[in-house]
């Protein structure tokens, strides 16, 4: 990969990551979206006095844009990835939060393979004491709770501050975050707030955080770190404000971060209890129980199902790069498969016929599909392979079979209660759901 001019690295200084403008960048056509993008910078008045100034000049300015390379090309990106050895990771106190859930408990086992000593706090709501990486030390505490988080920080010696953070912890549902808006952000925004205040005050090198394709919300494909921000549901709405704080605290405080935006991941310790998040562990649920699988509509939508292997070495891997800090990263696989096709796939893996039940379409993104050049470029010959789709359900049904329960008990647990039952999908009302101002959660006595 060959290095760039400086021109060209102040150029991209001006459009990083964490620069959440509008930004039409189209990856089908490059060149459009840099004629939108910088139409949106430029007030209409300087372009209006271009066209006065003359038509040449306007048209030999548009050809300049034309001919530039897009915004995520690697020949815009600051060195070659190449050229930059990762830093050494052994012996680095870290703390993983939500280590006890599914991607959070593969990311632990990643840090723990990298030689660093790693703290995994969770309070166990929607992960398991199962799931912990023998190595790891565990916390069981609320996150939302600023007096647990202030004293899992300052409990430590100097010695053993954490020097990086992963930030997993949150509760996924994206489809229910619209009824249970104020869990959602209390859960997943305001505690990671309190989580930076905390990151802030005790001197963490670099922050990583685990956001969603759900940022970018519908009607443009493919979706790449330079398309607009639009999400159409609280959990988004929580991550991209999410976002947009570490931004500022990056520029206030000086705390460097990493985003990534992972999405449709599957693999092993997959939560296969909890129906209203990925549609892949539901349907492995669903097998294990000899029930028939179920989809909502006609099942054409599309998403890329990613094995979480491809996504937690990445993400474990990036503070050891510091090209990647104050950056956002779409991480995920780039093949897309129906949901019909996929409930296919998994049957046969499974060795059960084929049996699906329709239920009534609902308010969802029906296709979704990320770009994943970015990561790539700035990775070079550190980027992870893919894993290929029959491969990973493969891994991943041989799991379930050993480790899924065999009834339906444990895998049809609901919430029992909702903030707004209007317009709950009528297959998520369990006898007896209520509606309550406000839903609490479990309660976790906090132990640091």
């Amino acid at each position: 990969m060959s290095r760039v001019g400086t021109g060209a690295r102040v150029s991209r200084a001006k459009l990083t990551a964490d620069d959440h403008t509008d930004q039409a960048y189209n990856a089908e056509d490059p060149a459009l979206g840099r004629v939108a993008t910088i139409q949106r910078a430029i007030p209409s008045s300087v372009f209006g006095g271009l066209a006065l100034a003359g038509g040449l000049a306007l048209a030999n300015f548009l050809r300049f844009l034309l001919a530039a390379p897009p915004e995520d090309s690697c020949a815009l990106q600051a060195t070659s990835p190449d050229a930059r050895p990762p830093i050494a990771g052994s012996g680095a106190y870290v703390l993983v939060t939500g280590g006890a859930g599914f991607l959070g408990a593969h990311v632990a086992r990643e840090c723990l393979a990298l030689g660093m000593r790693v703290t995994v706090v969770d309070d166990l709501s929607g992960g398991s004491a199962r799931n912990l990486p023998a190595g790891a030390a565990f916390v069981r505490g609320d996150l939302r709770d600023a007096a647990f988080v202030d004293g899992l920080f300052r409990n430590r010696t100097t010695a053993t501050r954490f020097k990086y953070v992963y930030h997993l912890a949150a509760y996924a549902a994206e489809g229910l975050s619209h009824f249970i808006r104020s869990y959602n952000y209390r859960t997943n925004l305001v505690a990671s707030a309190l989580l930076v205040n905390a990151a802030i005050k005790f001197g963490v090198r670099c922050f990583v955080f685990t956001s969603s394709i759900a940022v970018y919300g519908t009607g443009q494909l493919p979706l790449s770190e330079r398309a607009a921000l639009a999400p159409e549901d609280p959990y988004g709405i929580g991550k991209l404000a999410m976002e947009l704080d570490l931004a500022a605290a990056g520029r206030q405080f000086g705390l460097e971060w990493v985003v990534f935006r992972p999405h449709n991941v599957y693999g092993p310790l997959q939560n296969a209890a909890d129906r209203y998040r990925n549609v892949l562990g539901i349907f492995l649920s669903q097998l294990r129980a000899a029930a028939p699988l179920t989809i909502f509509g006609d099942g054409a939508q599309t998403r890329s199902f990613t094995y979480v292997d491809d996504v937690a070495q990445p993400i474990a891997r990036a503070p050891l790069h510091p090209q990647l800090y104050r950056q956002t990263f779409n991480v995920g696989a780039d093949e897309q498969t129906t949901l019909n096709e996929l409930a296919a796939l998994l049957s046969q893996a499974w060795g059960a016929p084929l049996h699906v039940t329709r239920l009534p379409p609902r308010n969802e993104v029906r296709h979704a599909r990320a770009t994943h050049h970015k990561l790539r470029c700035f990775l070079g010959a550190h980027a992870v392979a893919p894993t290929p789709l029959r491969e990973g359900i493969a891994r991943t049904v041989a799991w379930a079979l050993e480790q899924l329960p065999p009834t339906t008990e444990d895998v049809a647990r609901g919430f029992g209660a909702v903030e707004v039952l209007r317009g709950l999908p009528p297959s998520w009302r369990d006898a007896g759901l209520r509606e309550v101002p406000e839903y609490v959660g479990a309660r976790v006595r906090n132990v640091v």
